[in-house]
């Protein structure tokens, strides 16, 4: 099963949810409004999924080269983050240097995440050589979609619901229906796959590495 089969699996469960006829394929440069709306906007709808919590279903683990863009001088170091990044997942730890407690650290102290000129993601920091657990996007590989856990796919086919709901049926009460019943299936979700169990997303990264000497 390819990667485009996936895909429309995703789509086609949302147009049959609203009523709506399968499609057969995704192109940009279809004439059909609701197929090139799809194909254009589906890996955007389902990074914003992403970006809610920590899926570690649809995890991975990367060892950070270090960027020669070091502009901003709160850090020492700044990495290129990897091509698939979404989001950091877990609290920071460090193996070597002293290690900071998530808790006793200010909000945004620890590392930031920037795009440079160029538009890479960068991750700034004062450690070395940090190793990341990220939420990774990547809807080309087949075997992507295999990790999606129920839950979070669920979530994904009621966003996908949401986002067509007014081009497919022109209903503005559908609309703020599949709005409600989103942010339930969000809390449900989080709460069911988040890392640490409660629903109460950690929003830091989790970093691997030795402080630079002060």
């Amino acid at each position: 099963m390819s990667a485009l089969t996936k895909k429309l699996e995703l789509v086609n469960a949302a147009l049959m949810a609203l009523g709506n006829n399968r499609l057969s394929t995704l192109s940009v440069d279809s004439t059909d409004l609701i197929e090139a709306l799809s194909a254009q906007e589906l890996e955007h709808w389902i990074q914003e999924v992403l970006l809610l919590g920590p899926w570690k279903c649809v995890s991975s683990e990367a060892s950070l080269s270090e960027s020669v863009d070091t502009s901003d001088q709160a850090f020492a170091y700044a990495y290129a983050l990897p091509s698939d990044f979404v989001r950091m997942i877990g609290t920071p730890t460090f193996c070597g240097g002293v290690p900071i407690s998530a808790s006793s650290a200010d909000e945004g102290a620890l590392y930031n995440i920037r795009r440079n000129d160029n538009g890479v993601q960068l991750l700034e920091c004062d450690f070395t050589q940090p190793q990341i657990l990220y939420v990774y996007q990547n809807l080309a590989l087949e075997g992507y979609y295999d990790k999606i856990a129920p839950e979070l796919r669920n979530l994904i086919i009621t966003k996908i619901k949401l986002e067509l709901a007014l081009p497919v049926t022109e209903n503005a009460t559908l609309l703020e229906s599949l709005e409600m019943r989103y942010m339930r299936q969000r809390k449900f979700a989080l709460a069911t796959l988040s890392h640490n169990g409660s629903g109460k997303v950690k929003d830091r990264g989790m970093l691997t590495g030795s402080a630079r000497s002060l």
